[in-house]
């Protein structure tokens, strides 16, 4: 940011200095101009020990680039504390004013010019830098809060600059961003690294907003996959449904709405390139070795992508894949349970550790889904 430009004492260089601030902060003339205003102001009220509201000016040559402020007098013939736009101290009297112009009259407003510089003391200077970046302040506020509602439930690339122990300060373009423990769930990142994350909300309880930042739900698996498959963000490929359990597992059911997309080659991509994009994201991983995914998978989220399709059956025995079914039975469409037969060595394999297998995939296609073996249903006389 370029080195802050004190005002000087022509009007050339007033135009320049908030050109200047204009640029750095990131407002418009306007915006500064107001707030130079609303400094000047302040700074008016405090040399003219004025006890009610002060009117200035502040005129703008576009043309020349310079600017001249300037403090409005009413005339008046008697002084009087009844005027509620202009105090006491900011009446001028007619006899006073004739002996510059003749051709004044009461109730005409004379504009003098005034310089902050020149014309204020200590405190008049004090009140005009703090007023005027007040408002330079709000201004910024207000656009950074527009800024931060049009990201919001987006996918974002923050820098970690902090930690503590009760999460991580970020910086996402510039701006300030926290994410919680909580919301980190249980990742450990360090001061450097760049994290991909959602933008959860914006906290404005501090002087500064703050954008909240978090990794966990839903949401961040289908950003994630859209960001790196171009046919989910052309809308060729759908993602139906997600159900997640973070840091463990998550199961994606995905579907073609274009003939002759294969939505799970399309997600895969060649030689499993995508995939392995998406495992690098959501495990905040550089690198996917064949060890690392064979040996030490557990210590990894698994992201199981099946294929949606209408009939119930078959979408059942996708989403509990890679276990191998037999079939599923019973099927209580008003209940939405069913009944899935395995083998009685692949029992494991379709309940998954922790029952994360049958549970995800029974969240992710909404059905209640009980696993048996073929010996299990003769025990009970089930007819399969």
């Amino acid at each position: 940011m370029a080195k802050k430009k004190e005002f000087k004492r022509d009007e050339a260089d007033f135009f320049q200095a908030i050109a200047l601030i204009a640029e750095e902060k990131g407002l418009s003339i306007e915006q500064v101009k107001e707030a130079f205003k609303i400094g000047l102001e302040a700074g008016v009220k405090r040399t003219y020990n004025a006890q009610g509201k002060v009117t200035v000016d502040v005129e703008i040559n576009d043309i020349e680039k310079t600017i001249i402020p300037k403090v409005c007098f009413l005339v008046v013939e008697e002084k009087t504390l009844d005027n509620p736009n202009f105090p006491i101290e900011m009446q001028v009297l007619l006899s006073d004013q004739l002996k510059i112009d003749k051709n004044v009259k009461p109730g005409d407003i004379i504009k003098k010019t005034i310089n902050p510089e020149k014309d204020f003391q200590l405190y008049a200077v004090r009140d005009f830098k703090n007023r005027f970046n007040e408002r330079l302040n709000r201004f910024r506020k207000e656009i950074i809060l527009n800024q931060f509602q049009d990201i919001k439930g987006k996918l974002v690339t923050a820098k970690v600059t902090d930690v503590d122990r009760n999460g991580y300060d970020l910086l996402v373009n510039n701006q300030v961003a926290f994410m919680t423990a909580r919301d980190a769930h249980k990742k450990e990142f360090k001061p450097g690294d760049y994290i991909k994350a959602i933008v959860k909300g914006v906290e404005e309880k501090e002087r500064w907003p703050k954008l909240l930042l978090t990794i966990n739900g839903e949401e961040f698996i289908k950003q994630i996959m859209a960001h790196h498959i171009p046919e989910i963000k052309s809308g060729e490929v759908e993602i139906v449904a997600v159900a997640r359990e973070e840091g463990q597992r998550t199961k994606v059911g995905v579907r073609s709405l274009v003939d002759g997309v294969d939505p799970i080659g399309a997600t895969m991509g060649e030689s499993s390139s995508r995939i392995n994009d998406i495992l690098r994201d959501i495990n905040f991983t550089d690198e996917l070795s064949p060890k690392l995914l064979s040996d030490e998978r557990r210590s990894l989220e698994r992201l199981e992508v099946f294929l949606w399709v209408d009939n119930e059956k078959d979408l059942i025995t996708n989403a509990l894949k890679p276990a191998k079914i037999i079939t599923a039975t019973g099927l209580d469409y008003q209940k939405r349970e069913v009944t899935v037969v395995v083998e009685k060595d692949d029992i494991q394999v379709a309940i998954g550790k922790g029952a994360l297998n049958v549970k995800l995939a029974g969240k992710c296609i909404n059905w209640k889904i009980s696993i048996v073996t073929p010996e299990e249903m003769e025990e009970e006389g089930r007819i399969y």
